[in-house]
């Protein structure tokens, strides 16, 4: 019950029903990061979601200036959301800046719930758009033109989302 109180807070989680709030608690996995110790890397692979449940981690991406921070997050915030929903490679690295305690969202269980509420995609897009348009903000760099031309072929955040995990 707390697992899934925690998941609750996600945003892009909001439209679930308490039967798949309950399907993706069961497949949640707890890690513990220790102060220093990247949980993730700025242009690695990923299929996996953190919610930070304990502790504080600093987000740093490189930049035009070079590697800056982007971000410090806390308890009840979240990160790798892009990775695990459309396969796209990390944006930026997190490392723990305190004894980290996360809850992780891998991919196999993302499946079983788009599968099952494919609206979801769509609900999840919309505000994974957002939270990526503040860190391209953050990053003060702008997309350039053929960046841009491959979103649109790409369709929109849910298509892609729908697409990636689509994927057994």
């Amino acid at each position: 019950a707390a697992i899934r109180e925690r998941l609750a807070q996600i945003d892009f989680l909001a439209g679930l029903s308490p039967t798949e709030f309950d399907r993706l608690a069961a497949g949640v996995e707890r890690r513990v990061y220790l102060p220093g110790e990247a949980v993730v890397r700025e242009g690695e692979s990923g299929e996996e979601l953190f919610y930070i449940d304990r502790g504080d981690a600093t987000v740093t991406a490189r930049t035009t200036a070079g590697s800056q921070t982007v971000v410090k997050l806390s308890m009840g915030q979240y990160f790798g959301e892009m990775s695990l929903l459309t396969g796209e490679p990390r944006a930026a690295t997190v490392t723990a800046e305190t004894e980290l305690h996360v809850l992780v969202i891998g991919k196999r269980i993302m499946q079983e719930l788009i599968a099952a509420n494919p609206m979801l995609a769509e609900r999840m897009g919309d505000t994974l758009a957002e939270r990526q348009a503040a860190l391209t903000r953050a990053k003060q760099t702008a997309p350039g033109p053929a960046h841009m031309a491959a979103a649109k072929r790409q369709g929109s955040l849910g298509d892609r989302i729908r697409r990636f995990l689509g994927r057994a």
